[in-house]
């Protein structure tokens, strides 16, 4: 219910209730969105006495191991020569390029490239909460249990609400990524998977200059 005055005005003190489908322009990966409605909720409650009922409350991230067929390429060194021209060098300044400007996590529709888990439940590594004074730092580590195939990249996505992971992945077999949502992916160099199998990955996540930050560090 949403309350007016006299004057058919939005009466702030008498919402009781804020639902909404969180999605803005701006947003470039899918927990951006929460994200954004949790500083804006944030900020509308300030100094409110009468706290309204908030749909949705809670969001999640969520993510696992996969090994990609072709997406993992656009940082894969050539390691090769064509008519005698040796793509080493190339090979050098695009990974110092990549070192500098690419982020530690891409936004993509992963429906359009096909990936198989190497785990075989999707691990929570985040949660974001509407009752949380503050987005806190949090550090979880996701096991690579498929070791018949290298671990080259990681998949994350957002669940609202109290909703177990929707991606229903199963050891060793393709994921069905819903067309309709958009993914985020941190693709792992080749460098760090030449130093090894790697066994599992380790993400630390914190909040800086309203922008949620990853870490990541592998074992073998």
């Amino acid at each position: 219910k949403i309350a007016r005055n006299e004057d058919d005005r939005l009466d702030d003190e008498e919402i009781d209730q804020i639902v909404s489908e969180p999605h803005y322009n701006s947003a470039v990966l899918p927990w951006d969105n929460f994200i954004m409605f949790w500083m804006e909720v944030k900020s509308f409650l300030k100094n409110k006495t009468n706290i309204p009922v908030i749909s949705p409350a809670k969001a999640s991230i969520y993510a696992i191991p996969v090994n990609f067929h072709n997406l993992h390429k656009i940082r894969w060194p050539l390691k090769s020569s064509c008519e005698g021209f040796d793509h080493q060098i190339f090979d050098e300044v695009i990974e110092i390029a990549s070192s500098l400007a690419d982020e530690n996590v891409e936004p993509f529709s992963l429906w359009e490239y096909p990936c198989i888990a190497l785990s075989k439940n999707p691990t929570e590594i985040f949660e974001m909460n509407m009752n949380d004074k503050a987005i806190r730092e949090t550090e979880r580590t996701i096991k690579v249990e498929d070791f018949s195939r290298c671990c080259n990249g990681i998949a994350l996505w957002v669940e609202y609400g109290n909703t177990k992971a929707s991606c229903a992945s199963m050891l060793g077999k393709y994921i069905d990524w819903r067309p309709e949502e958009r993914q985020g992916v941190h693709l792992i160099s080749s460098a760090n998977i030449e130093d090894g199998r790697i066994s599992c990955v380790t993400i630390k996540t914190s909040f800086k200059n309203q922008k949620l930050v990853m870490e990541f560090s592998y074992k073998n």
